[in-house]
């Protein structure tokens, strides 16, 4: 077995009933994430010899798992380059010109490329929509609904769900409002504008607001709840974060009036042993 074949060998077989392109696109993708945790361990020979692995298939301009392999592998390559003290400001690599990485707008570039991994790859699909059917069961009867995303990425996951809402004739909806809770406005800012010209193509009265905030420093008062309104949460693979604040962002959800709180989490049964969280979740 090769090295690659080392590394990517967790899906138990059950890459081989899925077509071949598709199974390449799987082991490839898992590349970078191997080389995350050899540096998360300061396994620096190991980390670079993977991130040369990448850069066989990595690229700017190829298909969508290119793409992110080779912008994640670039950033891991200067993390290294920095905890080992070889990372000048711009250095000479024949004739490109590497700088230091805006991590905002990396995030934003990559949008596009990050929707079409998820169709391709549709794994994380599979809890997403999960978490739709529930949230359309919660508020069957509801008018006014009240969305808090906590690490809301492309946004992509809601447009399932808004076009639901406008097809329910039985209890039409008379307002979706979404609120996107994060660290960068502008990231959040960008997913607003592509979800509000979404909601308005599809006639959904729709509103979207940003809490742009660190999750510790998070108060009820930020979400500007109304009375008629049904509240649902989502928050997705977020509880890690909250390991050096157990309890705060556990309080404050239990204040919110919410219908139904929606957690997509991996690693479930280790975090609960530090967070007690007592609601109706979604785990995988």
């Amino acid at each position: 077995m090769d090295r690659r074949q080392e590394h990517t060998s967790g899906f138990g077989g059950q890459s081989d009933n899925l077509p071949s392109e598709v199974s390449e696109d799987m082991e490839f993708a898992l590349l970078p994430q191997v080389a995350a945790e050899k540096v998360s361990n300061q396994q620096w020979i190991n980390a670079r010899m993977l991130l040369k692995m990448c850069d066989l298939s990595a690229s700017q301009s190829g298909n969508p798992i290119q793409r992110v392999v080779y912008y994640f592998a670039e950033a891991l390559q200067e993390r290294i380059d920095r905890k080992c003290g070889k990372f000048p400001s711009q250095e000479l690599e024949g004739e490109i010109i590497r700088k230091p990485i805006n991590v905002e707008q990396a995030e934003i570039h990559l949008q596009p490329a990050t929707m079409a991994c998820q169709q391709e790859i549709p794994f994380k699909l599979v809890a997403q929509f999960t978490a739709i059917q529930s949230i359309m069961d919660a508020t069957a009867s509801s008018r006014s609904i009240h969305l808090i995303d906590f690490g809301i990425e492309n946004g992509s996951l809601w447009t399932v769900l808004m076009q639901h809402f406008t097809v329910r004739y039985d209890c039409p909806l008379e307002l979706l409002k979404l609120m996107a809770v994060g660290s960068s406005k502008e990231i959040l800012e960008v997913t607003g504008k592509w979800l509000s010209s979404f909601a308005e193509s599809i006639n959904l009265p729709f509103s979207f607001n940003i809490v742009v905030s660190d999750l510790k420093d998070l108060m009820e008062d930020f979400f500007k709840l109304e009375d008629d309104e049904v509240v649902a949460v989502y928050l997705a693979c977020r509880l890690w974060t909250q390991l050096a604040w157990p309890n705060h962002l556990v309080s404050l959800i239990r204040e919110i009036k919410w219908r139904q709180v929606l957690i997509h989490q991996f690693s479930w049964n280790v975090l609960m042993k530090h967070l007690s969280f007592s609601v109706q979740c979604l785990t995988v």
